[in-house]
């Protein structure tokens, strides 16, 4: 007797907890009979459902059913309970307010001593969070981020599809590599949330301006890619591109700021620039970097001929890279002469390279990649402490050299660290700022204009000469040179040239000195060959002169003679 009630009390303590579990698990139980009515249910089923329970008892299962799948789900669901007597999966349910809900379910037959089935639990949790979380993940990974367009993998993709497609159907198809022109001077100077906005803009208006059956992507940062199925012609695609090109003469706004943004495109069509993706990817790449050549805000088709720039171009980076490492860029000079007695005031610094195999490469060839690539923060860094060693170095040996001028890159002023770089090299070698001409061309002073007159200031304040270089070829007004903090115009060699002979330029140059004078402004006269022009120079009362009248650019142990030839000269001078 003992041993019945204690086998009981145990039995009613086993049923309880069963009951405990039943009501308080956080997934939903359905408990049915064998012809799969409802006959119990928990208090998680009716918050996951919506319905109650009385709404449910007697009811077949299929009161749940959500209408997605069809009879071979159901029937291999019913294979699995009778021959295994459990079933697991993935199963779209639908609640009392008619959503559909992802629910990962588990069955279970129960049957009898005799081996009938007399019930079937079912346990199911609502997996509609891991769903999004997936479908979010899984978007990520095939869209950027950040403006929702797709991204290189599903580009990638899309166009491998497409290259099928137009090898199977014996059409065209081209793709459009876009760069936003100077889109890092916005973001350098305005911000990465402001330049994420206008990412954002740029995207979408692309997008507006192409067929839905177009794709837009972004490849990361400043860069796009369309992609253009079935086109007719080269004529057709140029269409597009000259469309994409006039959406964006209208100003972005952002902030309340309107800011103007143009494109560098390269084209490439598929079959003749390339059948597969990574080709076209690089032959519209090369042709996007020519369209930046040719002056931005414009489109380029591939050609044979950009292939091999683009090689020579990738060539020149890898070799310039190395070239700071290996010691290969040399500093020379040209003096800057008085033109009353050819007095030495100032030497310019120019950057050399001499490559071990390719020879001499011309500046115009490598300052542009270094430009472009950023590296020529590094080396701008390089070319200021190299000039303030030399100056250091020439007047320690006794050389009276009053400025060394430098040339600075409108990169060196958006992304580098100029004014402490400055301040640095000449606490170093004990100069002062003031030994330093720092020359800018108009075309920086008018890409980022604020910023650039803040840095300059700046330098201006410590001391620094500031020169607009090749002066008359860019934009100023002399409206904007008052707000600018120059000390010198430096007149371009084209005007200089031929002034002895062409009454236009003779006039220009007259202009300047004239403006000059009115804003006392210093004004060096560049590019000066003979005697004539020092001589109509003078006459319009010009002070400084630099040419190969003087002296070619050369190196420091060259231009150290120029100056032992001065001091003896000068010497002799009664």
């Amino acid at each position: 007797m003992f041993f019945n009630v204690t086998q009981r009390r145990e039995e009613y303590n086993r049923q309880r907890l069963s009951a405990v579990v039943f009501e308080s698990t956080s997934e939903g139980v359905v408990i049915t009979d064998k012809d799969n009515r409802i006959v119990e249910i928990n208090d998680a089923l009716t918050h996951i459902t919506g319905y109650q329970k009385e709404e449910l008892l007697g009811c077949n299962t299929r009161i749940f059913s959500s209408g997605i799948h069809n009879s071979a789900f159901y029937a291999e669901l019913w294979t699995s309970l009778e021959q295994r007597g459990v079933w697991r999966g993935e199963v779209w349910d639908r609640r009392k307010n008619g959503e559909v809900f992802p629910a990962w379910q588990t069955i279970n037959t129960i049957c009898n001593e005799a081996g009938e089935v007399v019930n079937y639990v079912s346990i199911f949790s609502d997996i509609s969070a891991i769903k999004q979380s997936q479908e979010k993940l899984d978007f990520l990974a095939y869209h950027d981020p950040l403006t929702t367009l797709p991204n290189r993998v599903l580009f990638t993709d899309r166009l491998t599809q497409a290259l099928e497609r137009s090898r199977r159907e014996n059409n065209r198809l081209a793709i459009i590599f876009i760069d936003l022109d100077r889109f890092k001077n916005i973001n350098d100077t305005l911000g990465h949330a402001f330049g994420d906005q206008l990412l954002v803009d740029a995207g979408l208006r692309l997008l507006n301006n192409v067929r839905k059956v177009d794709t837009v992507a972004r490849l990361g940062g400043d860069e796009f890619i369309v992609l253009l199925e079935d086109v007719e012609s080269e004529e057709h695609v140029a269409y597009f591109a000259g469309k994409l090109n006039r959406a964006f003469v209208e100003p972005f706004i952002v902030n309340d700021n309107h800011l103007h943004l143009t494109l560098s495109m390269g084209i490439c069509i598929s079959p003749a620039d390339g059948t597969d993706v990574e080709t076209l990817l690089k032959n519209a790449d090369a042709a996007m970097y020519r369209a930046k050549e040719q002056g931005r805000n414009g489109f380029q088709f591939f050609t044979r001929d950009i292939s091999l720039r683009a090689y020579e171009r990738l060539t020149l980076e890898t070799n310039l890279r190395d070239a700071l490492k290996k010691e290969q860029l040399e500093l020379y000079y040209q003096p800057q002469n008085l033109l009353e007695d050819g007095k030495i005031i100032a030497a310019e610094a120019l950057l050399r390279w001499q490559h071990p195999e390719l020879g001499k490469i011309p500046p115009e060839n490598f300052i542009p990649v270094a430009e472009e690539t950023g590296l020529i923060v590094s080396i701008g860094e390089w070319v200021i402490t190299e000039a303030c060693r030399q100056l250091r170095l020439w007047r320690d040996q006794g050389y009276v050299i009053p400025q060394i001028a430098i040339n600075v890159s409108g990169i060196q002023l958006q992304r580098g660290d100029l004014v402490n770089h400055v301040l640095m090299s000449c606490e170093f070698y004990q100069l002062a700022v003031s030994d330093l001409e720092l020359e800018i061309t108009e075309s920086v002073l008018m890409d980022d204009a604020e910023q650039s007159i803040r840095i300059l200031t700046e330098l201006q304040e410590y001391g620094a000469s500031i020169t607009i270089d090749d002066f008359g070829t860019g934009y100023s007004s002399l409206g904007y040179l008052k707000r600018l903090p120059v000390n010198k115009l430096k007149i371009d060699r084209n005007f200089i040239r031929d002034i002895v002979n062409d009454a236009d330029d003779t006039a220009i140059v007259k202009a300047i000195l004239a403006m000059a004078e009115k804003l006392q402004l210093t004004v060096i006269a560049e590019g000066v060959e003979g005697e004539a022009h020092c001589r109509l120079l003078s006459e319009q009362n010009c002070k400084i002169a630099q040419g190969h009248y003087f002296s070619r650019a050369v190196s420091a142990r060259e231009f150290q003679d120029l100056l032992d030839w001065e001091r003896v000269n000068r010497r002799s001078d009664p």
